[in-house]
Order: structure tokens, then C-alpha cells, then sequence
């Protein structure tokens, strides 16, 4: 299934508030019975954790989902750490990394910026919440 998205998102930086936006086409693919119980493991340096982030990498550079991602470069993929909360684009390695330093979005649970078929519909409601969260916790 292909479906045209559009995303807006604010992140705080050091330099001030700074406003991203992108518009693609996706390819989704289903994800039936992959277990994502690992988003919610605190030590991100526990084999469950980082197996997580494996299985999570390699089904965003998954031969067949090369048409997702956007652009010249495909090679990268949206970073869905909480730093940059799908707004910055990095290699595995760099993901892998933002993963493991700074954790997953914790409300990131159906990967629709990494090739899942959306379930249900879809809504930035709880990723609004957590974003507005985060940009508090960063002006502290």
C-alpha cells in the first residue's frame, strides 16, 4: 500500500526552536507478530533492547523498502530517537547509536516513518504530547 504523508516537527536545539517538514511517498509493508515489548526496557544496554534496535534497523533497510525512503540518498532513514524524534535523517550506524545514547520515542510503536502499514488512523495527538514534553525538559 502506497499513502502520500506529510509531517511537521518542532525540535529545540541549542540555537533555538527549529520547524521541519516532510512529504513523501510511502510503502508500507505489515509487521505481523514482531514483538515490541523492548521500547519499554529502561537499560538501553540490555541484549532485549538492543536486539529491539536491530530488528528495528533492518526492517527499515529492508531491500524492499528502498522506495520509502525519500530522496538521492538512501542510505538514511528518519532518526526515531527522542533527540530527534523522526525529524533528522542518519545512517544505520547513526541511528543504531542515537538508539542506544538516547532512547527510542517511547509512544513510536507503529513505525510508519520506517515502512509499517499504519494501524488505524493516524494521529500526532500522543506524539504532539511527547514532543511538548521533551522541548520543556530541554529549556530546563
Amino acid at each position: 500500500m502506497q499513502v502520500l504523508v506529510f509531517t511537521v516537527y518542532r525540535l529545540w536545539h541549542s540555537g533555538g526552536l527549529q520547524i521541519y517538514a516532510s512529504v513523501g511517498v510511502y510503502d508500507y509493508f505489515e509487521m505481523a507478530g514482531v514483538d515490541k515489548s523492548w521500547m519499554n526496557v529502561t537499560d538501553r544496554l540490555d541484549p532485549m533492547y538492543e536486539k529491539g534496535v536491530e530488528e528495528l534497523l533492518d526492517f527499515a533497510f529492508h531491500e524492499d523498502r528502498r522506495s520509502f525512503r525519500h530522496g538521492d540518498n538512501r542510505q538514511l532513514i528518519q532518526c526515531p530517537c527522542k533527540k530527534c524524534c523522526n525529524g533528522l535523517k542518519f545512517t544505520r550506524y547513526e541511528v543504531k547509536t542515537h538508539l542506544i545514547c538516547d532512547e527510542i520515542l517511547l509512544h513510536y510503536t507503529n513505525w510508519v516513518c520506517h515502512g509499517e502499514e499504519p494501524v488505524g488512523d493516524i494521529s500526532s495527538k500522543e506524539i504532539n504530547e511527547e514532543e511538548q514534553q521533551m522541548t520543556a525538559d530541554n529549556t530546563i
